[in-house]
């Protein structure tokens, strides 16, 4: 029989933080109920905020009531060599 090796509990807090980012929760909601800090947070779970929201996130920006005074940076960048 296999047995489960020990895990500490920030183990489970580090699984619930990845799975709550992971779900779109934003960062601010999550880093108020795991951490003392919001920077702390993000300092380490930057990495899985990024994923897949991207084409949503730019979705949001491009409703927004001000877009038409927003610059479209990325036809710039792609022009940069």
């Amino acid at each position: 029989m296999d047995t489960i090796s020990n895990r500490s509990p920030f183990c489970g807090r580090h699984t619930y933080a990845t799975m709550m980012l992971m779900a779109g929760m934003t960062p601010t909601f999550c880093a108020k109920r795991l951490w003392p800090s919001v920077e702390i947070f993000l300092r380490t779970y930057a990495k899985w905020i990024d994923g897949d929201q991207n084409a949503l996130e730019m979705g949001r920006l491009e409703a927004a009531p001000c877009a038409g005074l927003i610059p479209d940076l990325t036809q710039e960048r792609a022009l940069k060599p």
